[in-house]
């Protein structure tokens, strides 16, 4: 090859090799695409890693070294190669095929070395060829070898030959197939097909390197570290997609069908014969827990003011009233809170209706601890406020307390709006007023007997703010309240608001997230760790108890069912909710407690793909 660059390199016509580096041209890309494959052999060193002496030394060496050799020889064999021979003439002369496939490198070693330079050219051919197919068969035996090893393919495959002290049935396999697709396929086909795959498998090479640095992998301790980590493999995942978008419609559809292939094999067969996950599904679920855990850590150490809406209408229980009210205040034990209590009362429709719901000035109601004498212990004395604007917006004078609203931990004001329709007017009212947590009654009905939503639905999927659902059973003191992750990490607001309450009732918070049955150790440790960061979190008695069970439900439900306060995130609104299911209410109709139910504005733009991501991951 050396001597064949060397007698050609300036025999070639320039014409024929303008534009040869153009990197950014669509020419370019389609090149690198289509001789990819050749590329194939760097990464089929790491499969004999086993069979390498001191391969933390010499896999390294090997594929870089490889690389580098191969393609200075690639690029300027081929440079030559297209200088030298006329592709048009050779063409019209029989010498090649219509499309310009055929013997090119005969022709250029001809040209440039004579009769003798074609029996060496040809001599080195076959002995490339051999030398390849003898490497491919080697490492694409070892993949069947090591997937038996760990459970991934039938044990048959993991056995030794005693006489060869080789996987015999794997290489055996191996070359049958290589057999099959050279007798039966177009081997042209062939090599677009392995390119357009070959790009796909170093895409996933670079994302498990990432996997690998970030996940919590037992005995990973690489002896060569790539540099310039992530970039490179950064680069490495873009630059495939690029490349893989030039392949062509039919080798791309067979390198998908090939990995739909795989998926299925894995989903029917693998995934049921092997005890431990991905190192990069653990990477993903350490920085999502641990993006949680800075975002809890985070609202509890905010010092910014958190306005609560307490939204009663007529049909709002008076135990419910209570108890929104007072899990409103609680939060004053942990943020600056300002609560407006509004009863939102419905009047008949007029034609000449103003456009903003009217705000009337009445007596407090009977169920409102206005008297200090006659309020629970855990009302804030002293503290109760008229509203500090109209409807209109106008600033009313402040009210005349001991210490400055600002300074205040916790400040309630009561206000009552007549209105055609109280639900938009909620909505409407919490848009207005900047609230921050918007406080409803659970109506069990809705989600049970509705198919198309019904009132709290629609709040839930338009309100300008985090969102309160209270469930009410009869709720005064509390020893336990049990959190629950519905899916996902947990929402910090959801600790927040139990802190408070535990706080206040002196109560222990029981963390409660459920996982698989027979989980990977390195899945409920990664589950632990991540409960261990939110108990250092909370500001009360906190513990973990984290369930193994098939049925989420009905093992969550064993372990809530102690306690005196479930809280727990809202289920999906809309479509998705009714085909999916919703465990959240499930839940809470399986416990004898009073319930809450919390959904962020954050949470619910979340998309389905995410959620069901969250569910892949944390379940």
């Amino acid at each position: 090859m050396a001597w064949f660059v060397v007698s050609g390199v300036g025999g070639g016509a320039p014409e024929r090799t303008a534009g040869s580096f153009d990197v950014g041209s669509g020419g370019f890309l389609a090149a690198t695409a289509l001789v990819f494959i050749s590329y194939a052999g760097v990464i089929k060193i790491a499969a004999v890693a086993e069979e390498v002496k001191d391969p933390g030394k010499t896999i390294p060496r090997a594929m870089i070294g490889s690389l580098a050799i191969t393609t200075v020889l690639y690029v300027l064999v081929v440079y030559v190669a297209i200088g030298i021979v006329d592709v048009t003439g050779a063409i019209e002369a029989g010498q090649l095929e219509s499309d310009g496939e055929g013997p090119i490198m005969a022709l250029a070693a001809e040209a440039t070395l004579g009769t003798i330079g074609v029996t060496a050219v040809v001599i080195a051919a076959l002995l490339a060829l051999a030398s390849t197919a003898n490497a491919g068969l080697l490492s694409a035996s070892r993949f069947p070898f090591a997937m038996a090893r760990d459970g991934l393919a039938p044990p048959q495959f993991e056995r030794i030959s005693a006489r060869f002290n080789t996987p015999a049935l794997a290489v055996s396999l191996s070359g049958a197939v290589i057999v099959v697709m050279i007798t039966f396929l177009p081997i042209d086909q062939v090599a677009k097909f392995g390119s357009a795959f070959q790009i796909i498998v170093f895409i996933l090479v670079n994302l498990t390197v990432i996997g690998f640095r970030e996940g919590a992998v037992d005995d990973y301790d690489p002896a060569f570290v790539c540099p310039w980590y992530p970039w490179i493999q950064l680069f490495g995942m873009g630059s495939g997609l690029v490349v893989l978008t030039q392949v062509g419609l039919v080798p791309l559809a067979g390198a998908i069908f090939i990995t739909v292939v795989s998926i299925v094999y894995y989903l029917v067969y693998a995934r049921h014969n092997v005890d431990r996950e991905g190192a990069a599904r653990d990477a993903v679920r350490r920085n999502i827990g641990a993006s949680a855990v800075e975002r809890t850590r985070a609202l509890f150490e905010s010092d910014a003011e958190y306005d609560a809406l307490v939204a009663i209408t007529e049909e709002t229980s008076t135990d419910a009233k209570r108890d929104m009210l007072r899990m409103a205040t609680d939060l004053g034990r942990v943020r600056t809170t300002a609560v407006s209590v509004v009863e939102f009362v419905d009047v008949p429709h007029r034609v000449f209706a103003e456009r903003h719901p009217e705000i009337v000035d009445r007596d407090l109601p009977e169920w409102f601890p206005s008297d200090p004498e006659d309020a629970p212990s855990w009302f804030p004395t002293d503290e109760l406020d008229p509203p500090a604007r109209t409807s209109g917006g106008v600033d009313l004078p402040p009210s005349e307390t001991d210490a400055p609203l600002e300074q205040l931990p916790t400040r309630i004001e009561y206000r009552e709006i007549d209105s055609e329709d109280h639900r938009r007017a909620i909505v409407d009212f919490a848009t207005y007023e900047n609230c921050d947590l918007l406080v409803l009654e659970r109506n069990v009905a809705e989600f049970h007997s509705r198919l198309f939503g019904g009132e709290t639905e629609w709040i839930l999927e338009n309100a300008p703010c985090d969102v309160m659902l209270v469930d009410d059973d009869e709720f005064d003191e509390a020893d336990e309240i049990a959190v629950v992750a519905n899916r996902g990490p947990y929402d910090p607001l959801k600790l927040l608001l139990a802190d408070a309450i535990a706080e206040e009732t002196g109560a222990e918070i029981n963390l409660l997230q459920a996982i698989p049955a027979d989980p990977p150790d390195r899945q409920r440790r990664t589950m632990e760790e991540y409960h261990d960061e939110l108990i250092s979190i909370c500001t009360v008695p906190t513990r973990s108890t984290i369930v193994e069970a098939d049925d989420a439900v009905a093992g969550l439900a064993r372990f809530a069912r102690p306690a005196d306060l479930l809280v727990i995130g809202a289920d999906r609104t809309g479509i998705s909710g009714r085909l999916l299911g919703r465990p959240g209410n499930q839940l809470i109709d399986s416990v004898d407690c009073t319930a809450v139910m919390v959904q962020t504005h954050e949470g619910r733009q979340d998309g389905l793909l995410k959620r069901l991501v969250m569910d892949y991951l944390f379940r």
